[in-house]
């Protein structure tokens, strides 16, 4: 399931350019995982990193004794300029690569990987003219995916711009034979599934694809807390398509009526560049349960004096609550149903402590809502009592 996009790229520092039409490819900095590799890789220049990571994604390795030639050859200050990673690509692996220039608004609009020079005053000191080099694998919308020698990593693209620079971009346009073994690719790294009624199931299909030219294997997915997954394809021969089946049930937060998370999906398989592969689904919870405040104060409670509050609380439709159970003997709870209106159905809480119970000091009592139509997890009201002694 999902596809992988391959291609090479590289770039080289211009004073003066034009923009033009580009087809623009990627060079992953790789996650150099093999024996050695993220040993040796770590504490590389950005600008060696992407010569190795370029050559691997290109089906060929560079071995150690090179890779420590070229960072002896560029030790910092004067590290590999990008007109250095040019040459160096150029010569390696046989290909010629052609330099573009774009703003930052263009580089957003492209949904294809390249890799680019960030031109700014922050960033990385081995790079000449400050700035970094850095391999965005996707950059879709308000996010992006970058691959550097740890493996991938999705930020938005307002972070990308903030740590690496990002006043402009130098894109590079490498010619590329294509992938070598097993390469997973999703159609989409970041999907918005719109409004999700909180407690209440969605269902949610990924849709993946082998790009590789051997077969790719699934190994796990990892999906937490609100998602679940249901079933994901196994096995895809090269050019397959397969999907993953997912659940997302985001849990209650009463304090929160509507707020957007994003959950993510992890997928381990055989892919040799990127062996896990991070999917990001967001989503604007609406709060099925709405209630002034879910914490419920009681300043003055004793053994001899009890306290009393009386809450509003609506349920959206179609939810219905059904009970609230106190975690503690101290607190009861009655329950009214004032109404029914088209925004849903309207229940008036009467909570009651009584301190006899309780030693002094502050005391937070949660109270579980039963609810019908939705899931009930993290549906809760806190009674806070101030226990003082007679």
């Amino acid at each position: 399931m999902g596809d992988v996009r391959s291609s090479g790229g590289c770039v080289v520092p211009i004073t003066h350019g034009w923009l033009s039409y580009v087809s623009l490819t990627v060079a992953l900095l790789a996650s150099l995982t093999g024996a050695g590799w993220a040993e040796d890789t770590h504490d590389l220049p950005c600008g060696v990193e992407a010569v190795v990571g370029m050559a691997r994604i290109m089906g060929q390795e560079i071995d150690e004794g090179t890779i420590e030639e070229l960072a002896g050859h560029y030790p910092p200050p004067n590290s590999m300029s990008l007109l250095d990673v040019t040459r160096e690509l150029n010569a390696r692996l046989g290909v010629k690569s052609q330099v573009w220039r774009a703003s930052w608004s263009e580089l957003l609009g492209l949904d294809q990987p390249h890799v680019v020079h960030l031109l700014g005053t922050s960033g990385c000191s081995d790079c000449p003219g400050g700035g970094h080099v850095v391999a965005v694998e996707r950059l879709s919308g308000q996010w992006a995916t970058i691959v550097q020698h740890d493996g991938p990593k999705l930020i938005s693209a307002e972070q990308l711009r903030h740590e690496y620079g990002g006043d402009a971009v130098l894109l590079t346009e490498l010619p590329f034979a294509g992938p070598v073994g097993p390469r997973l690719v999703f159609d989409s790294y970041v999907s918005d599934l719109g409004n999700i009624l909180a407690g209440q199931p969605r269902p949610c299909r990924l849709t993946l694809r082998n790009q590789g030219t051997a077969p790719l294997r699934i190994s796990r997915v990892e999906a937490k807390g609100s998602v679940e997954c249901l079933g994901a394809t196994a096995a895809l021969a090269p050019g397959e398509v397969g999907e993953i089946e997912l659940s997302i049930c985001p849990r209650h937060r009463l304090d929160r009526p509507s707020d957007t998370r994003t959950f993510f999906v992890h997928v381990r398989s055989n892919d040799p560049i990127r062996p896990r592969t991070s999917v990001a689904l967001r989503c604007t919870v609406v709060e099925a349960v709405i209630v002034k405040s879910p914490v419920v104060y009681f300043p003055r409670v004793t053994a001899t004096q009890s306290g009393e509050r009386t809450i509003a609380l609506e349920c959206r439709p179609p939810v219905k609550l059904l009970n609230a159970t106190p975690s503690h003997p101290a607190v009861t709870v009655e329950i009214e149903e004032t109404g029914e209106t088209l925004s849903g159905t309207h229940y008036q809480l009467r909570l009651t402590v009584r301190g006899e119970t309780l030693q002094p000091g502050i005391v937070e009592i949660p109270i579980a809502l039963q609810l019908e139509g939705v899931e009930s997890e993290g549906a809760e009201l806190i009674a806070r009592v101030r226990v003082w002694p007679d």
